[in-house]
């Protein structure tokens, strides 16, 4: 367990080897939880607040946790007809070919859904993102953090 990004309000966990027999994913979540439980000082008076959020790709897996709502998505950048997917799921203005463009995006969007613990499919149309509107990003949908410790050929963010 590596941590890959942190703040005041939450930390991002990589785990890294993840399809290894005897891998521990089933303890991923709960060492993540108690090592941010281990900085956060505790007040007997009133209970701590923890929000996670979890996401998988090929052999990597991160695990944010914060005391805000938290959304967070990695992808392992691989071949696909990136225009065909993104004409089907994204809004008209964000259809691209671009590798690096498509994957931004779709972790973006996929970040903020999982913050707002919504379904995938409803939410990929939602307008988020051309490089004239980064201030609507923030306003309409939280901050996203680029996770930038991520391993060779991967991208994610962090939404809270």
């Amino acid at each position: 367990m590596k941590t890959i990004y942190s703040d005041k309000d939450a930390k991002v966990y990589l785990f890294e080897n993840t399809n290894e027999p005897n891998h521990p994913s089933d303890g991923m979540v709960k060492a993540a939880l108690r090592d941010f439980l281990s900085r956060v000082p505790l007040d007997c008076k009133k209970p701590v607040t923890l929000h996670w959020n979890k996401s998988d790709t090929s052999t990597y897996a991160v695990v944010a946790v914060s005391s805000k709502e938290v959304g967070v998505d990695i992808e392992y950048m691989k071949e696909r007809p990136y225009e065909k997917i993104s004409r089907r799921y994204f809004h008209n203005f964000e259809v691209t070919d671009d590798k690096e463009i498509f994957y931004d995006l779709w972790t973006r969007k996929e970040a903020w859904t999982k913050k707002k613990k919504g379904k995938i499919a409803e939410n990929m149309k939602e307008f988020m993102y051309t490089p004239t509107a980064s201030r609507r990003i923030e306003k309409y949908h939280g901050q996203f953090i680029p996770l930038i410790e991520l391993p060779p050929n991967c991208v994610g963010y962090l939404c809270i």
